[in-house]
C-alpha cells in the first residue's frame, strides 16, 4: 500500500494506468490524505486490461478538495474492481469531492465491479458520485463500418476516444 500525503495549498495530480504487466500484480492500494487547508488532488485511474484497484483520499482539513476519474475498458474475459473511497470526518468543512467511474465492456464474458464510496461525517461540504458500466455501441460501430472502417478499427476507434473522455 502507499500512502502520499499533500499538503497546505498543495495541488496534485496522480495518474494510475493499469495495464496488463500490473494485472498479475495483487490488488493495489493507494490513500491519500489531504493534510491540510487548501490541499487539492486529483486522482486519474485508467484500468487497460482485467486489476484491482483501491484508491482512498481522505480529507483532513478544512477547505481542502478532490476528484477521482476512472476509466477503464474491459474485453477478453477481464475481471476489473475499482473501488474509490473518498472519507470527509466532522472538522473538514468547506470540503470539495467528486467521484466518476466509467467502463467500456468489449464483450459478454468481461466483468466490472465499480463501487464508489463517500464517507461524510461533515455537514458543510459538496459532494458527489456517479458509476456507469456499458457495452460499446453496435450503433457506432456500424456507422464508423458505413464509414469503411472494419470493426477492430472501429472498436479502437471508439475506445480511445472513451478513454480520451468521449462517450462508448
Amino acid at each position: 500500500m502507499s500512502v502520499i500525503e499533500v499538503g497546505a495549498g498543495e495541488e496534485k495530480k496522480i495518474v494510475i494506468v493499469h495495464s496488463e504487466d500490473s494485472a498479475r500484480k495483487e490488488s493495489q492500494e493507494r490513500t491519500i490524505r489531504l493534510l491540510h487547508p487548501s490541499a487539492s488532488v486529483v486522482v486519474e485511474e485508467f484500468f487497460c486490461s482485467g486489476a484491482k484497484s483501491n484508491v482512498t483520499i481522505i480529507h483532513e482539513a478544512k477547505n481542502t478538495s478532490s476528484r477521482i476519474i476512472t476509466r477503464g475498458v474491459a474485453r477478453c474475459g477481464d475481471i476489473i474492481v475499482a473501488n474509490s473511497r473518498i472519507i470527509i470526518p466532522k472538522g473538514s468543512s468547506g470540503s470539495k469531492t467528486r467521484v466518476e467511474q466509467s467502463f467500456l465492456l468489449l464483450d459478454g464474458s468481461s466483468r466490472v465491479r465499480a463501487t464508489p464510496s463517500l464517507e461524510i461525517e461533515e455537514d458543510d461540504v459538496l459532494a458527489g458520485h456517479c458509476a456507469s458500466i456499458s457495452p460499446i455501441s453496435e450503433d457506432a460501430i456500424a456507422y464508423l463500418a458505413s464509414r469503411g472502417f472494419d470493426r477492430k478499427v472501429a472498436e479502437g476507434m471508439i475506445v480511445e476516444g472513451f478513454l480520451k473522455g468521449g462517450a462508448g
